[in-house]
Parts: structure tokens; sequence; C-alpha cells
């Protein structure tokens, strides 16, 4: 299949994905924001204000990356809410408790799962009121699947595959945010603080050492506190799309939300703008980065 192909293929999908693709792949870097889409589908009917489900978005963090398709870096990013359909969840990450109608396939629910923010989401963060009146139908779930998830994961494969073709190894950042202080829908409890910034790799399977080593010490030298591998270990995004031993390369990067917006009213606040551009600085620091 030729690279033009490809980058048909893993092009934007209305209502699903919006891929800002670059002029030119001068770098092996692919960025996706899989959590950042905030257009909620029509069938996506919760119990709960929009207000209320929006705390559950990684806002605005497509736009700290914004820069990226000027610097010959492709950015994929999800339109959808991920409260409706969590594409960094495995496909059998599910409560069975979620459907009224029961599932045809194996459930091996995580702990998140548990916690009601599993491939479908069923409680609202921060205090974990129930998203919906009623319990999800099996072939509401089944149309979620096959309209979002399996798209964003194929074009997004598309277009790590296409950097692997041209240079010979990909490096794939998964970007993400977090809340500053952990509530009750997290593994670890309430009232936990978090770092500037956590990097995953799934301990070390799903990206090498000199990436997360670049990213790492990028950020160290900006003055934040870096974490690698301790309150997010990496899903399933980087899990699909990560494999070193063949030239893979998939970190997540999450973003503590104090740096850049209100965590209350949603909104930005005057740290944005400096944090866009050190996230621009970081996505060009790892465009000349070149593995053996």
């Amino acid at each position: 299949m030729s690279f033009e192909q490809l980058a048909s293929e893993a092009g934007s999908l209305s209502g699903v994905i919006d891929l800002l693709d670059a002029v030119d792949i001068l770098t092996p870097l692919v960025l996706d924001s899989p959590h950042s889409g905030e257009i909620a589908p029509a069938d996506f009917c919760p119990a709960v204000s929009r207000t209320a489900w929006l705390h559950a978005v990684d806002r605005y963090v497509d736009q700290l990356f914004a820069a990226a398709p000027a610097l010959g870096v492709p950015l994929i990013r999800a339109v959808f809410p991920r409260i409706y359909l969590d594409v960094n969840r495995a496909l059998d990450d599910l409560d069975p408790a979620c459907l009224a109608d029961g599932w045809d396939q194996p459930f091996a629910p995580s702990a998140k799962a548990r916690l009601g923010k599993g491939l479908v989401w069923m409680n609202t963060p921060p205090n974990a009121a129930p998203l919906y009146a009623t319990r999800l139908k099996r072939q509401e779930v089944k149309f979620r699947i096959e309209r979002y998830y399996h798209p964003y994961h194929d074009r997004l494969a598309a277009l790590i595959n296409r950097s692997h073709g041209r240079h010979g190894f990909s490096l794939h950042l998964n970007c993400h945010s977090m809340q500053s202080v952990s509530h009750q829908m997290h593994e670890e409890g309430a009232g936990v603080s978090r770092p500037d910034f956590i990097l995953s790799d799934r301990e070390s399977t799903t990206c090498g050492s000199k990436m997360v080593g670049a990213v790492e010490e990028y950020l160290v030298n900006l003055g934040y506190s870096v974490e690698v591998n301790t309150l997010f270990k990496g899903a399933e995004i980087v899990r699909r799309h990560g494999c070193p031993d063949n030239g893979r390369h998939s970190l997540q990067i999450e973003i503590n939300r104090a740096l850049y917006m209100d965590e209350t009213t949603l909104s930005k606040t005057a740290g944005f703008d400096k944090l866009k551009h050190e996230m621009t600085g970081l996505i060009g620091h790892l465009g000349r980065l070149r593995l053996p």
C-alpha cells in the first residue's frame, strides 16, 4: 500500500476523528489526543449536565500540541468525549453491571471499570454520580465500538505505519491530562497529589528508554517534577501501538491540569500559553530524536 493510500485511510472522519496532518512528514513522530473531544454524539443521553461530564474530558490537551503539523508531525484527536466511549480501554474492559441485556463476549473488567470508567463510563467524576438513568443495551455499546473505537485505532495505526515506513522507526506520544489531586474515582483513592508530569510505558514494554529519557530530561530541565510509571502505567493505546523490539515506540504522557487550567471552571489560566510553548518545544525535541 502506498503512503498516499495510508494517508487517505488516516484522514479525518466527521464526528469521530480530526486529523491535523503535516504537509511533509519530516519526523518519525506521531501524536494523539484521545480524550480531548467534547462533541456529544446524538445517541449520548446522560442523566447529568454537560458541565458535569466535561470534567472527564482532557480539555485543551489537543490545543497544547496544536503546533505539531507545522513541525512535520501529524496529530490525531478524538472528536467525541471519552465518557461516551473510551478508546484507551481494552474492548473487554466492561463491567457486566453496565449492560441491560448482557454481552456475547468474555468480560475482563479492570479496576477502572469497577470504578465506573471502563470502555463505556457509567459514573461521572469527581463524585461518581451515575452517568445514565438506565443501563445501556448491548447494541448501543456495539454501535459505539464500530463507529468510534475501531476507526480511531485503525487511523492511528496507519499514521504510525506511515512514519515507521518512511523512517525505519516510529515515535508515538499519547497525550493526556490528569487532575492535580486524585478523587474517589481514581484507583489510589481521593486526596493524592500528582506531580507535574507522569510518563508511562507499561514498565518499559511499549517504549525504548531513549525516548522516555529524552522526554523526562526535557521536562526536568524546565523545572518540572516528573515521574515514570507511578500512578499511571500506560493503558490500551500504548499497549496496542507500542512494540520497541520492532522499532515502534509509544509513550503516554499525563499533564497536571493545574499547570494550565482552572479545574473548577475548566477555563484556561495564564499558564496555558507558557505550557503550549513548552510542549511545542517538546515536539521539536522529539522530532530530532534518532534511534539506532
